[in-house]
């Protein structure tokens, strides 16, 4: 998500996150070595940005892409966006104009939607699950059409459905009776909405399915035999071309300085991106929202978590693309909040 609440990262139980501010940052080291199978077959790793909540206009996204080009030394491969299903997507202006100024400069819009309206109703997902929502998601998907044309798009639709910050289409974890229909209407809502997209002509529509890492009830390894495991929420091959993660190292709100392995498939992770690899075999990894800020007293740091990132999702074949987080919001993001920083990224990013 975009980042509208405190950083949704993965937090180590045992740090005692309660009294964090009186306490030291750790600064972990990774338990084990990220393992993906072998494949004849290696995607290149695409790479690409969110570019701050101000590039949400034509001209803007055009600047913006420039100057991300000027500082990373590349231009970037994807370009994240938001919007809900109550913004009227126009080529002309707004969020639309965005799209097509990503289109024109050769990246691959990524469009996070939220399926939200102001006036929705309490039960969101079931109404949107039962058809009551057809109407509004067939003029948005209209609008997306007469936007993107036959122009290949990727939305990724409702993420982080096993975090826990209060959104609609997340569980609110005070019964397992209760939020296992939630795993049930987010499938028939994800369902719902792809039907209702692909009908109205969007063939360049691909969908992107982004759990967060980890299990904000546990922050630990379960799997499967927790009630909010992330797989409970897939909404079927069928209607997903892509899997992605959300995570961010956030050492100040964390206490801890987590390594991306850790961050993406540590214990306290779920194991989340192994899991994603061993039972999505079929479907190529986007980590569609990934960031750390600085390690304060430590300049070098982020130099180094961001080398050692690139490394092991590059020995990775499944992961075929990447999305930085680069923003500066509750913390700083960006690609260049240091000279050691960008330095790194300008050099992890080169084929």
């Amino acid at each position: 998500m975009k980042r509208r609440r405190s950083p949704r990262t993965v937090t180590l139980a045992v740090l005692g996150v309660a009294a964090a501010c009186a306490k030291p940052i750790t600064v972990l080291a990774p338990s084990h070595a990220l393992a993906c199978p072998a494949s004849t077959v290696r995607l290149p790793l695409r790479t690409g940005a969110f570019l701050g909540d101000s590039a949400r206009s034509g001209p803007a996204m055009q600047r913006a892409i420039v100057a991300y080009r000027e500082r990373a030394g590349a231009p970037p491969g994807f370009v994240k966006l938001y919007t809900s299903l109550e913004d009227r997507l126009d080529p002309a202006s707004g969020v639309g104009a965005a799209l097509r100024a990503v289109v024109a400069a050769g990246a691959m819009p990524v469009l996070t939607v939220e399926p939200t309206w102001r006036s929705r109703p309490p039960n969101l997902l079931a109404a949107i699950a039962h058809g009551d929502a057809n109407g509004l998601i067939r003029a948005w998907a209209d609008a997306l059409r007469r936007t993107i044309g036959r122009d290949t798009i990727i939305i990724e639709l409702a993420p982080e459905m096993n975090g826990r910050f209060g959104a609609p289409w997340q569980p609110s974890g005070r019964s397992v009776a209760l939020d296992s229909v939630v795993w049930r209407d987010y499938a028939a809502a994800w369902r719902r909405i792809v039907e209702v997209v692909r009908a109205a002509g969007n063939d360049g529509v691909r969908w992107l399915w982004s759990p967060s890492a980890g299990n904000p009830y546990t922050h630990r390894e379960t799997g499967g035999t927790h009630w909010n495991w992330m797989d409970r929420y897939y909404p079927g091959d069928d209607v997903v071309d892509y899997v992605g993660l959300h995570a961010f190292n956030d050492p100040e709100s964390q206490r801890a300085w987590v390594p991306f392995v850790e961050l993406a498939d540590g214990d306290a992770a779920d194991r989340s991106l192994s899991a994603l690899v061993a039972r999505h075999a079929r479907k190529p990894i986007v980590l569609s929202e990934l960031a750390t800020s600085e390690l304060p007293g430590d300049p070098q740091a982020k130099a180094a978590w961001i080398r050692d990132a690139f490394s092991a999702m590059r020995g990775c074949s499944s992961i075929a693309g990447v999305v930085w987080f680069d923003a500066k919001k509750e913390r700083d993001w960006r690609i260049d909040s240091s000279p050691a920083a960008l330095v790194a990224f300008r050099a992890a990013i080169r084929p």
